[in-house]
């Protein structure tokens, strides 16, 4: 399918064809040759208002060589337009005093025509201004080859999809074709012989080619449809050409609005963006990128490279200082090459403390983003966090009690090193979670049977147990423990094992005497 500039070419070279075609036309005679010869040889029509009522032989040749069976005012104005741009489209009226002479567009020796009133008719004389001697049977054929061409490139004119009209030096409207009509009572715009424009050009007549976007507004609908109007002057007179643009305006319309949307909510992310360009220039940054690295505006707005923007962080220190900066400089077009396949992603620690997420992600069109996060207090909550774990730890590793807590859905959640020293086992080497019931067969296989293992199951894993009342359990080599459970915060279990002491005896001491 041909875009609207291919268009644009075909149409102009059409009538650049056109226009050679009637110079030659022009330049040679399209009347059947009068017996006397002369300079000059006259076609006359006669005309009661719109109705031909008779025509001299060359008028009959003439009007046989168009397509339509219409011999009325409108079929003459319509052949004799493109070369008398000032032929009338309907009867003119007050041919009493002065008749109308209008000189064709012709190159060269110009050809005349003269419409006047005889006795109330009005008669239209085609003045050809030829050789001296009448044309032969070939030029005949010739100028019949080319009347023919002439038809054609008028129909293809008239029937283009997309409107065609010409204008005078002073911006009046000479010739239009249907597409442009048509338009014009979408517009409600009267059609006659003299219409006003529906595109303001200001009457330009440029001496090359000039395209201008306007648009139109359709009364019915009050709907704007926006036109591409290309002008291309041709002799006296100027000949446009309007495309329908009206789906490339409102695509360019909602990809405007479309960037607007997505900047307003880049604006409001707490994350900086900063998206570089196939030529890796910045080419979008949102207002916590500023915030965030403390780069002015005016810098970023300036459209910096990838390297000079990594550069300004460093010397900001809003980036970590690398140990040898001339080999990190090498290694920016790694970076951006990784940012560009998704796999750059760094932990930035600054001298002020603050810890940031850098990554960087690919962008259409070969562009690269990368996105500046802060997670200062993500780090300093699981720090904290991890120093209550480490606390925690310590604190229940100093229990003369060996104890193993279990989450809600039966996962060891952490032990102690008592806990370790009996049963034999280091869960924090684990590759994978250990269980309630791993736990149990470890349990049962140090120790000889016992129902206190199933009570100790139906604790942890049920989330209503009844209190638990403790047991004892006796390791194969004889040793005893002491079993208890207790229920935590969040539905987790701690079960605490601790060896059994002997009883005390009691030693009766007999009185004496």
């Amino acid at each position: 399918m041909l875009d609207f500039q291919s268009l644009l070419v075909v149409s102009a070279i059409s009538l650049s064809v056109a226009a050679l075609t009637f110079y030659i036309a022009s330049r040679t005679t399209v009347t059947a040759p009068p017996p006397q010869q002369g300079a000059a040889r006259a076609t006359r029509f006669l005309y009661d208002g719109t109705d031909l009522l008779d025509a001299s032989d060359g008028g009959e040749f003439l009007l046989g060589m168009c397509s339509s069976d219409r011999c009325d005012w409108q079929e003459l104005a319509r052949f004799l337009t493109p070369r008398f741009p000032g032929f009338p489209a309907i009867p003119p009226e007050g041919l009493i005093t002065e008749p109308i002479k209008l000189n064709s567009a012709d190159i060269g020796a110009r050809s005349q025509v003269v419409i006047e009133n005889v006795r109330g008719l009005i008669r239209v004389s085609l003045i050809e201004h030829s050789g001296p001697t009448a044309p032969t049977t070939g030029e005949l054929h010739r100028q019949r080859l080319q009347a023919a061409q002439i038809e054609t490139l008028c129909n293809a004119a008239h029937g283009a999809p997309y409107p065609i009209w010409q204008t005078d030096q002073h911006g009046e409207i000479r010739w239009t074709n249907d597409a442009y009509d048509l338009l014009a009572r979408a517009c409600s715009k009267p059609v006659s012989a003299n219409p006003p424009p529906l595109f303001d050009l200001e009457g330009q007549h440029p001496s090359a080619p000039s395209n201008n976007r306007l648009s139109l507004t359709l009364n019915k609908r009050a709907e704007e449809v926006w036109y591409d109007v290309t002008s291309v002057q041709t002799g006296d007179f100027a000949m446009h050409y309007a495309v329908d643009i009206n789906a490339v305006v409102q695509a360019q319309a909602a990809q405007k609005n479309f960037v607007q949307t997505l900047t307003k909510t880049f604006a409001q992310l707490s994350i900086g963006l900063a998206i570089f360009d196939r030529k890796r220039e910045l080419a979008l940054f949102n207002p916590a990128l500023t915030d965030l690295t403390g780069l002015p505006v005016e810098f970023l707005s300036n459209r910096p490279s990838l390297l000079g923007f990594f550069d300004r962080l460093r010397d900001n220190q809003t980036m970590p200082e690398p140990k040898n900066y001339n080999s990190w400089r090498e290694k920016m077009d790694d970076l951006a090459n990784a940012a560009a396949d998704g796999r750059y992603l760094e932990t930035w620690n600054l001298p002020s403390g603050l810890t940031f997420r850098v990554s960087g992600r690919p962008h259409p069109d070969g562009a690269v983003a990368f996105l500046i996060e802060d997670i200062s207090a993500e780090i300093s909550l699981a720090r904290r966090f991890r120093a209550d774990l480490e606390l925690n730890q310590s604190v229940i590793d100093h229990l003369d009690l060996a104890v193993a807590v279990f989450s809600a859905s039966g996962q060891l959640y952490l032990c102690n090193d008592m806990y370790r020293d009996i049963w034999k086992t280091d869960p924090d080497r684990s590759c994978s979670d250990v269980s309630i019931h791993d736990s149990l067969r470890l349990w049962q296989d140090a120790c000889l049977p016992s129902d206190r293992w199933d009570e100790i199951a139906c604790f942890v894993t049920d989330a209503n147990p009844d209190r638990d009342h403790g047991g004892t359990v006796q390791l194969r080599d004889g040793t005893r423990l002491n079993t208890r459970m207790e229920r935590i915060r969040g539905g987790a279990s701690m079960v605490i094992f601790d060896f059994a002491r002997p009883a005390k005896r009691r030693i009766r001491v007999a009185e004496s005497a």
